[in-house]
């Protein structure tokens, strides 16, 4: 057996297109043995808790996190509402609605709300016209839901408009009991790039604080993610329009002919680290080789303080689609990266995905042209102890398709695309193992993506994954390589997969779950670790009613 720590980072939100978010890590013990795969390896299962139904006044959006046997939810309808659900019994206590409080007469908004030292702290925004400022706000909260002591102001943002006033960024560090600030000014197109920060203890009070500008006009850069380690190091990932600058100075021909020799990539990747304490700026550029090209990112820090870089790339052929996926390891030492490995997926293998969706005869005539999968995303890693790390990832696509009748109307549709979720080992040495994909296929309109996407729960010997899947992909008549999209909440069912150390997959439906007529939200949930019982909370919806579902693996 081999101990491994979990860091669990959802890099993007996607109820807020083209958005990251900060990443938030939280690190697991847990045991990961070498086992067997299959849907019960080892005679496990996954079993259930649930409480009964409730109504709640807005539905449930968010699982904040827990005091002591209160599980804090929020939801919102004509305002922010606070709930709590007993931790035992999994039933709804209580819900409140907590009135925003006031600023200069009038009423400030709500941002978002985090748990710290068992302290219920939320966070709001107000933008001051007559002083042309933005403001952010904290306060603190009551376990019943009642606002605690005085408004404290935490940063500001001075700014002409309310449409560029800038914004602010949260982060609360639940082990080292911190919160860090970020603070963008309003964009200036020809202006540097700017940001400032301040860390916070768990009274609020600044542990420390600083501004930095970048040698890189704004309208060229692009702020990604951001973190501060332990050791008081900040760490931002960025990207950079090198595309559009081209053209803008040197004109477009120029700019194609770079955009060829560099695979159709359009941007560099960087990760600048700072210093506080010596005052230093430092940064690094995520590059593969000549021809490839990044088609997307993601990171984490592993046990030791070192960071985990990870993504897909494609080449000038594959045009925006994934081929490969690149792995590299930053020294939080000499902040230096470690050697690069990639590893090509085979035509094979992708072209038996691609049968999931469209004709054997399309699939051979997309891989003759050099296409590979579209719409990849970084989602989550999975670090061990050994060096080793899994990571997730996800196909997830939004477009917008409107259409004009002939009386002149416009009507437009929001697609809502959540595809296949990728799994990639890769060993302590760094070299990329094997990687593996669950087949799944959600398209929702209008909304947001409600009972799309996945959750995961890790244990000895694998990752379960829950999902929301259309019910004929378990028809024994269906043919075997035909993959039936989830639109909706009919014919639905939730589904568990699983997939062992070696890469195998194994799935089914929950017949629990089916018989409850219960349909899961995975993107509402929350881990909860209790004497290295990992615990999944999820939220369960049918119609307006709704129930708290408790998941973890048969020990």
């Amino acid at each position: 057996m081999i101990l491994f720590a979990w860091s669990a980072s959802y890099i993007r939100s996607d109820m807020e297109i083209g958005k990251k978010l900060v990443l938030k890590c939280i690190c697991i013990l847990l045991l990961f043995g070498i086992g067997q795969g299959s849907a019960h390896a080892q005679g496990k299962e996954i079993e259930l808790t649930y409480g009964t139904e409730f109504d709640p006044q807005g539905s449930i959006n968010e699982f904040i996190g827990q005091i002591g046997d209160v599980i804090y939810v929020s939801s919102w309808k004509k305002g922010f509402i606070l709930g709590g659900v007993d931790a035992n019994t999994l039933k709804s206590r209580f819900e409140v609605k907590i009135p925003m409080p006031e600023y200069k007469g009038e009423t400030v908004e709500f941002k978002e709300i985090h748990i710290l030292d068992n302290q219920l702290v939320i966070f709001m925004e107000y933008f001051d016209r007559e002083a042309q400022k933005h403001f952010l706000f904290a306060q603190q909260v009551s376990d019943k839901g009642d606002l605690q002591g005085d408004m404290i102001k935490l940063d500001e943002i001075s700014a002409e408009k309310r449409r560029n006033a800038g914004s602010f960024s949260v982060d609360v560090y639940t082990v080292s009991k911190r919160i860090l600030v970020f603070r963008s000014p309003p964009f200036e197109k020809y202006g540097k790039e700017k940001f400032a920060f301040k860390v916070l203890d768990k009274d609020l009070e600044i542990i420390w604080q600083d501004e930095l500008e970048l040698p890189y006009a704004d309208q060229y850069f692009t702020l990604d993610d951001f973190f501060v380690d332990d050791n008081d190091h900040l760490y931002v990932t960025a990207s950079f329009d090198d595309y559009r600058q081209t053209k803008e100075l040197d004109g477009r021909k120029k700019a194609k002919v770079e955009l060829r020799e560099r695979g159709g990539n359009y941007n560099t990747y960087k990760i600048i680290s700072y210093d506080y304490q010596q005052k230093k700026i430092k940064e690094f550029e995520i590059a593969l080789d000549a021809g490839l090209s990044i088609i997307d990112i993601g990171y984490n820090i592993d046990p030791a303080g070192d960071i985990n870089v990870s993504g897909f790339y494609g080449d000038q052929q594959s045009k925006g689609s994934a081929i490969g996926v690149y792995f590299t390891k930053i020294d939080h030492k000499t902040k230096k990266p470690t050697s690069l490995h990639l590893k090509e997926f085979e035509k094979e293998w992708i072209k038996g995905y691609m049968e999931t969706f469209m004709s054997e005869k399309n699939a051979e005539r997309s891989i003759d042209k050099g296409v590979g999968i579209s719409d990849l995303q970084i989602r989550e890693f999975v670090n061990r102890t050994d060096g080793g790390l899994l990571i997730v990832g996800e196909i997830y696509r939004y477009y917008r398709s409107c259409y004009t009748d002939s009386r002149g109307y416009t009507r437009c549709t929001d697609h809502y695309i959540y595809g296949s979720i990728f799994v990639i080992n890769v060993d302590p040495e760094g070299v990329i193992d094997w990687v593996a994909a669950i087949p799944k296929m959600q398209h929702t309109v209008n909304d947001g993506g409600y009972y799309s996407s996945y959750a995961m729960i890790v244990d000895d010997g694998g990752l379960y994954f829950i999902f929301n899947d259309n019910a004929k992909n378990y028809d024994p008549k269906k043919k075997p390589n035909k993959l039936y999209s989830m639109g909706g909440t009919k014919r639905s069912v939730t589904t568990i997969a699983k997939v062992d150390n070696a890469g195998k997959i194994t799935k089914e439906p929950n017949a629990k779950l089916k018989a409850e007529k219960m349909l899961l939200r995975p993107k509402v949930r929350r881990t909860v670790i209790e004497k290295n019982n990992r615990k999944l909370l999820l939220l369960a919806k049918y119609g307006k009613k709704e129930r708290v579902v408790e998941m973890h693996v048969q020990r």
